[in-house]
């Protein structure tokens, strides 16, 4: 049932991850045409015969559940997934809420008028039966068995004690991550996290690699800490990016595998700052912090009362503070949170490694609303 639109697979170990990719990919093609030439319909029952083929059964449903719509690609029809609405929307150069409130009926003929004048060149994903997006001409093509066949080859040759974290599938990326814990690659961090507390518990190194044929995502390498027997996480800067154009391709993203180590230490030198910066005032810090990145509101006041029940408003380290947004990485795994999701949270928190929390670092409400009652209990 790969074609559904809500698709998602966890992938528990590489053959899985691979068997997996490989199904999808000699299964998929990419069509190059002129946008003015795709055209967009809505589903009815004289333009659907045929669609449904052997293991394709319950395709249509799901497509009039989600998006409504079929594509005609040079004269053949294919249901539109919902990863492909945006892509469309881009080459008919239209955008704005309203095109999500549009009926079917609507939305075909915006993008189809739209699409007729724009004059540009699409390259068109068709993927489980489905077109599942529509790029511009000048995106580049990185096939994703290559991708993590690449990254597995890394982190195989260059480390000694690597472990498979899991995978996660849908239709607007796939990921994988491998845990390291080659001394080699924590060493660094080890020292820094001694001269700190004295002591350092147990370490391993994270490299997830994300990367997607639907414009969701290029070929990211991002990198995270997991310290002790809790596995608690910490982000480790910004991801290493490779986009769908200009100079992207394999090769380059075998490069940037290449620089894991380097990175890592990159990393270790900011979280070295932060522990030498001292914060008066880290709840309001905390909280400026949390409010410069996208995190659902919930989970924000749940990080915020876990740092308050755990630190309090004392003075302490940038990095106690950091550790603490952090942790919010681990509420959300407790919630069930998916891989999508996750990936984008980490991200989010990692941009606040390289932040200047000094700038932040006044009383504010949190403050005064923890001394009154500290007045309060006395």
């Amino acid at each position: 049932m790969y074609f559904q639109d809500n698709f998602t697979k966890t992938l528990g170990t590489e053959g899985e991850l691979l068997e997996y990719l490989d199904r999808v990919e000699n299964g998929a093609a990419w069509q190059k045409m002129e946008s003015g030439k795709i055209r967009v319909f809505p589903i009815t029952e004289k333009n659907c015969s045929g669609l449904e083929q052997e293991g394709m059964e319950g395709i249509l449903e799901d497509t009039q559940r989600h998006t409504g719509l079929l594509v005609s690609l040079e004269g053949r029809m294919f249901p539109l997934g919902s990863t492909a609405v945006r892509t469309l929307e881009n080459r008919a150069k239209v955008s704005g809420r309203a095109l999500s409130l549009l009926t079917p009926e609507k939305l075909a003929r915006v993008l189809n008028e739209c699409m007729e004048v724009t004059g540009a060149t699409a390259l068109v994903r068709i993927a489980e039966g489905k077109v599942r997006a529509a790029h511009s001409w000048q995106y580049k093509i990185l096939p994703m068995p290559q991708v993590f066949r690449r990254a597995m080859d890394a982190v195989h040759r260059d480390y000694e004690k690597v472990h498979f974290g899991g995978g996660y599938a849908d239709h607007t990326r796939v990921t994988a991550i491998w845990e390291i814990g080659d001394e080699e690659l924590v060493g660094t961090y080890r020292k820094v996290i001694e001269d700190y507390e004295g002591s350092c518990p147990s370490l391993m190194a994270e490299i997830r690699v994300t990367t997607s044929d639907t414009a969701d995502s290029g070929a990211n390498i991002f990198y995270n800490l997991l310290i002790g027997p809790t596995r608690k996480k910490i982000a480790m800067g910004m991801a290493v990016k490779l986009e769908h154009e200009g100079d992207g391709t394999v090769e380059k993203f075998s490069q940037n595998m290449d620089t894991a180590f380097s990175r890592y230490k990159e990393s270790a030198r900011q979280l070295d700052i932060l522990m030498h910066v001292r914060l008066r005032f880290p709840l309001s810090v905390m909280d400026g912090m949390l409010k410069k990145i996208r995190i659902p509101s919930e989970l924000k006041e749940e990080t915020m009362k876990l740092f308050l029940n755990t630190n309090g408003a004392e003075e302490c380290s940038a990095y106690e503070v950091y550790c603490g947004i952090c942790e919010c990485l681990y509420l959300a795994h407790s919630k069930g949170m998916n891989g999508y999701a996750m990936a984008a949270l980490e991200e989010e928190v990692s941009r606040c490694l390289t932040m200047r929390y000094s700038g932040m670092d006044f009383p504010g409400e949190l403050e005064r609303k923890e001394k009154m009652g500290q007045l309060c209990a006395a």
